[in-house]
């Protein structure tokens, strides 16, 4: 679910989870590798500079 962009609130409530920490600790890998993604994402799209 993380893979697919779901928050930690959206998979907690489908897990069963009672605490967002344990939600997190299972989809830290995930997140990382979003938020790398959308990092580059947005390198690319600032002009270079002169």
């Amino acid at each position: 679910m993380a893979e697919a962009g779901c928050s930690v609130h959206e998979i907690a409530a489908v897990t069963g989870h009672t605490t967002l920490s344990e939600v997190q600790r299972h989809t830290k890998a995930a997140e990382q590798g979003r938020l790398a993604e959308a990092a580059i994402a947005r390198i690319g799209k600032v002009p270079a500079e002169p």
